[in-house]
């Protein structure tokens, strides 16, 4: 059984992942021209790890099998959080507000699941040496990530007088 933490490291390496094989895709806007930095984003990924022509093309495979459903998922997310707001702003009742709320909920948690599998099939396409790899870039970036909330966290805080 994965602990929360296990699953939550997952689904940072997925998104990451998820990078390189979405860059084709939605780095592209209406007419095909790409918007650079997702491309950019997710050559430089494949780049780091020297993913083979045969490993991109799998990573663009799996995208293209989820990211309609996730495409859908999220923009039924981003509706419902609206309709719930809008709701909780008009007085609307607590079975209306409970309703919403379930259903966003059942959007986020479809949406983990996905990520999940699209993790496991994208960790099944890496080599052992480029999972180590990946899963060391991971850490770096969460380190900064960390970092930066320090900072962020140190100018918010009032100055001792």
């Amino acid at each position: 059984m994965m602990t929360f933490k296990t699953t939550a490291i997952a689904l940072l390496a997925t998104i990451s992942l998820s990078g390189i094989a979405m860059a084709d895709q939605h780095g592209k806007k209406e007419g095909g021209r790409h918007h650079p930095g997702m491309m950019q984003m997710g050559d430089r990924m494949a780049e780091k790890l020297q993913l083979t022509e045969q490993q991109r093309e799998e990573m663009r495979a799996i995208h293209e099998e989820y990211g309609p459903r996730m495409k859908e998922l999220m923009q039924s997310t981003r509706e419902t959080r609206k309709a719930l707001h809008e709701a909780k702003g008009s007085g609307a009742s607590q079975s209306d507000i409970d309703a919403l709320a379930k259903a966003q909920g059942e959007h986020q948690a479809e949406m983990i699941s996905l990520r999940y599998e699209i993790h496991e099939r994208m960790q099944a396409v890496l080599t052992e040496e480029q999972r180590a790899q990946m899963e060391e870039m991971k850490e770096n970036r969460q380190e900064k990530m960390k970092e930066r909330r320090g900072k962020h966290h140190d100018r918010d805080q009032p100055e001792d007088e």
